[in-house]
C-alpha cells in the first residue's frame, strides 16, 4: 500500500509539474536506503534469535550423543543447508562422524575419509576461523572429486573447541533456498555455533563420564569382582523384588551352594587355581541355567541361585539336580581334571519366609544338613533347625545381646480407621548380629523359648517399652503393645512383676497392652485365663494375636478378659481377591463387636484393603501401607503431624 501510494503521488506530481520530478528520485533513494537498513537490522535480529534458540536447546541437552544430534539439527536449519556433519577426533577409536542428511536421516560411524579430505578437515579444525570450501575452485583434482563423491558442492567448516583443545569439526554443505552459496555472515554464524557446540559437547562428555563412573561404582558395589556375578546385597534385593511380585499361589526357591573340598584345592594348588575354579563355577552356573534365574556369589566358595517361579519343592529339587549336573563335568586346572561338587540347601518362599535374610539363613541350615549327611541336596526342615551349629552359636550370642542390651526396638503404629489417627503402637524387637546380620524374631524367639533366656528377654522388652511409653506420655500419650511369649504367660509371678515395672516406669494404667497368641492361650486354657485376669487386675490391656490361625474356641474366647482381637494377616492380605478370606474377615469383625473387644486388622498392604476394612467396620489397622516399623524418634515426628496418616475413612 505504501509503494502504491508513492507511485500515485509520483504520477500526480509528474502530471502537474515535471520540473520537480528529480525530487521524487531523492525520496525514492532515501526510502530504498531506509528499507535496506531495516532489512539488515531485521536479519541481524532474526539471526540473534536463532543463535539464542540454538544456545538454549543445546545447553538443555545433557548426554553427549543427544547433544551431537541437537547440534546437527539446529545447525542445518539455521544455515539452511542440505546436510550437516560433526566429526569428533577420538584418540582411542579414530575419528567418529555423525551426518544429518537432507531427509532428516541420521548416520553415525567411523570417519573413513580419503587422505586429502581427512587432511583438509584436520587443517580446518586446527584453524580458529570458519573456512568456506567450494569444490569447483580446488586445483587439486583428487580433493575436488573426493568432495563431489561425498555429495559436497560447497561447504563451510568450523573448528569445534573446548578450552584450548580441538574436539573436532562442524561442517554444513550445499546451501538451500534462494541464496545459492554461503556468505560471510554464514561463516560468522557457523563459527559462533561451533563455539557453543564445543562447550556443550565437553559438558555432555563430562556428564557421560560421570554417569559411566557412577554406573561402574554401582556395578562394583553390587557384583563380585572375581566372577562378575551379583553379590549378597544385589542377590538379596532380587529375592525381595521376586517375593513382592509373587501371586497368591506363587512360589520361588533359593538354592545355596557350598563347594565340597574347596579348601583342599586352595591348599594343594594355591589361591590362583582356587580363583580359576570359582570363576569357572560362575560361568557354568550362568550357562547351565535360564536367564530368568539369578546366580550370585555370596562370598568364599558359597554361591546362590534364585529360581523365580516354581510349583512346589519337587521342582526346586529338580533345579538343584540340574545345578549339580552342570558342575559335575571335569574341570581342567594345571594339567589336572578336578571334580567339582557342591552341597546344596533349598528354601521356598513363602513357605520358609519372605524376607531375604531368613531365607538365606534357612538355606544355610539346609545346606549344612546336606554337607553333614553327604546327601548333596536338602530342603529346609524347621524341625531339624534346632540341631544346627548356627542355632547353638546363636544361643550364646543372644545371651550376650540381652546382657549388653544390644537388641533394638522398633514401633509400628496402629491407626484408628474412623479418625485416621495413630492411637497405639506395637513394639517389635530386632536383633542385628555382628556376623550373621539381621536375625528375624521368628528365629531368635524360639531359641529364647527353648532355653532359659525367655524370662530375661521378656524383662528387657517390658522395661524398654515402658521406658519409651513414659517418654511419650509427656508429649503424645500412646498405648503401647508388647508381644508376650507363651512361656512368659505361664510364669507364676508374671502379674506382680509387670505391676512392679509399670509402677517403676510411672506410666498410667492402661498404657501397656500385652499381646498373646491364640495358640499360646490354648496350650493351657485354664492357667492362661487365670494369668490374664491377674494381668487385667493390675491395669494391663490384653490382646489376642494371630486370631483365626490356631485352635479357635468361642467358648474360651468368651471367657478371655481381652480388650482387643488381632485378625491374622493371612486373611487380610488376600481379602480383596479371595471371597472366603473376605467372609472370614467380615465374620470376625462382627464377632468381636458382639463380644466387646476392639478388632485390629494387621497386614494392610494396599489402599483397596484399607477401604474394604473401613466399609466392614474394622476398628484399628496396621501394616506397611500405613507405616513400617520405625525407631521411636521417627514415630514421634509422625505423631506430631497435624494430618491423619491415611485417607481411608469409615462411612
Amino acid at each position: 500500500m505504501t509503494n502504491t501510494s508513492l507511485a500515485l503521488i509520483a504520477v500526480a506530481v509528474l502530471a502537474t509539474n515535471r520540473q520537480i520530478a528529480w525530487l521524487m528520485l531523492v525520496v525514492a533513494a532515501v526510502l530504498f536506503l531506509a528499507y535496506r537498513a531495516y532489512a539488515s537490522l531485521r536479519e541481524q535480529h532474526e539471526q540473534l534469535d536463532r543463535l539464542h534458540h540454538f544456545t538454549r536447546v543445546v545447553t538443555q541437552t545433557e548426554r553427549a550423543g543427544d547433544v551431537a544430534v541437537t547440534i546437527l539439527t539446529e545447525t542445518r536449519e539455521l544455515l539452511r543447508a542440505e546436510r550437516a556433519e560433526l566429526t569428533v577426533f577420538s584418540d582411542s577409536r579414530g575419528p567418529l562422524r555423525m551426518i544429518l542428511g537432507a531427509e532428516g536421516q541420521l548416520v553415525a560411524g567411523p570417519a573413513n575419509d580419503p587422505g586429502p579430505v581427512a587432511e583438509l578437515l584436520q587443517r580446518a579444525a586446527a584453524n580458529e576461523q570458519a573456512v568456506l570450501l567450494v569444490s569447483s575452485t580446488f586445483d587439486d583434482e583428487v580433493l575436488r572429486q573426493a568432495l563431489l563423491d561425498r555429495g559436497i558442492a560447497d561447504a563451510m567448516v568450523a573448528p569445534v573447541r573446548a578450552g584450548a583443545g580441538v574436539l573436532g569439526a562442524l561442517v554444513v554443505a550445499n546451501r538451500l533456498g534462494d541464496v545459492s552459496a554461503f556468505g560471510r555472515q554464514d561463516l560468522t554464524l557457523l563459527q559462533t555455533l561451533a563455539r557453543q557446540a564445543g562447550g556443550a559437547l565437553a559438558r555432555g562428555q563430562l556428564v557421560d563420564d560421570l554417569h559411566r563412573a557412577a554406573a561402574e561404582r554401582e556395578r562394583q558395589a553390587l557384583h563380585d569382582p572375581l566372577t562378575g556375578l551379583p553379590n549378597r546385597t544385589l542377590f538379596s534385593e532380587r529375592i525381595r523384588q521376586a517375593a513382592a511380585s509373587l501371586g497368591p499361589e506363587g512360589r520361588l526357591a533359593v538354592l545355596l551352594l557350598d563347594l565340597d573340598r574347596f579348601k583342599e584345592i586352595n591348599d594343594t594348588l594355591g589361591h590362583a587355581s582356587g580363583d580359576l575354579v570359582l570363576r569357572e563355577v560362575g560361568v557354568r552356573l550362568r550357562a547351565g541355567l535360564p536367564d530368568s534365574h539369578t546366580v550370585a556369589r555370596l562370598g568364599g566358595d558359597e554361591f546362590a541361585v534364585l529360581v523365580p517361579a516354581l510349583p512346589d519343592w519337587d521342582a526346586a529339587v529338580a533345579v538343584g539336580r540340574l545345578v549339580r549336573a552342570t558342575l559335575g563335568r571335569p574341570l581342567p586346572i594345571e594339567q589336572l581334571e578336578l571334580e567339582v561338587t557342591a552341597s546344596m540347601g533349598i528354601v521356598l518362599c513363602p513357605d520358609h519366609g519372605s524376607d531375604p535374610e531368613p531365607l538365606l539363613q534357612r538355606a544355610d541350615v539346609a545346606m549344612y544338613q546336606a554337607k553333614k549327611g553327604h546327601t548333596g541336596i536338602e530342603v529346609y526342615a524347621p524341625e531339624r533347625d534346632q540341631y544346627s551349629p548356627r542355632r547353638l552359636a546363636l544361643v550364646g550370642a543372644l545371651r550376650s545381646a540381652i546382657d549388653q542390651r544390644d537388641l533394638t526396638m522398633l514401633y509400628q503404629p496402629k491407626v484408628e480407621l474412623r479418625s485416621g489417627r495413630i492411637v497405639a503402637a506395637e513394639a517389635l524387637l530386632r536383633w542385628h548380629h555382628p556376623v550373621h546380620g539381621q536375625i528375624p524374631p521368628d528365629e531368635f524367639i524360639p531359641i529364647a523359648e527353648s532355653t532359659a533366656l525367655i524370662q530375661p528377654l521378656g524383662q528387657l522388652v517390658l522395661e524398654t517399652a515402658l521406658d519409651q511409653a513414659r517418654c511419650w506420655e509427656a508429649g503424645s500419650p500412646l498405648s503401647l503393645a508388647v508381644n508376650l511369649s507363651v512361656r512368659n504367660l505361664l510364669e507364676p509371678n508374671l502379674a506382680d512383676r509387670v505391676a512392679a515395672l509399670i509402677a517403676k516406669a510411672g506410666v498410667p494404667l492402661g498404657t501397656l497392652t500385652l499381646e498373646i497368641t491364640e495358640s499360646g492361650v490354648m496350650t493351657d486354657p485354664e492357667a492362661a485365663i487365670a494369668m490374664l485376669r491377674g494381668l487385667r487386675h493390675v491395669g494391663v490391656r490384653l490382646s489376642v494375636d494371630d486370631f483365626g490361625t490356631g485352635y479357635s474356641s468361642l467358648s474360651y474366647l468368651k471367657r478371655l478378659p481381652v480388650d482387643e482381637v488381632k485378625l491374622d494377616k493371612s486373611f487380610v492380605l488376600n481379602m480383596t481377591s479371595d471371597a472366603d478370606d473376605a467372609a472370614i474377615v467380615r465374620s470376625t469383625i462382627e464377632l468381636a463387636h458382639n463380644l466387646g473387644p476392639q478388632l485390629v486388622a494387621e497386614g494392610v498392604e494396599d489402599q483397596e484393603t484399607l477401604e474394604l476394612l473401613a466399609a466392614l467396620g474394622c476398628d484399628l489397622v496396621q501394616g506397611y501401607h500405613l507405616a513400617r516399623p520405625m525407631p521411636a524418634d521417627k514415630l514421634v515426628l509422625l505423631l506430631r503431624s497435624p494430618e491423619p496418616i491415611m485417607v481411608g475413612r469409615r462411612n
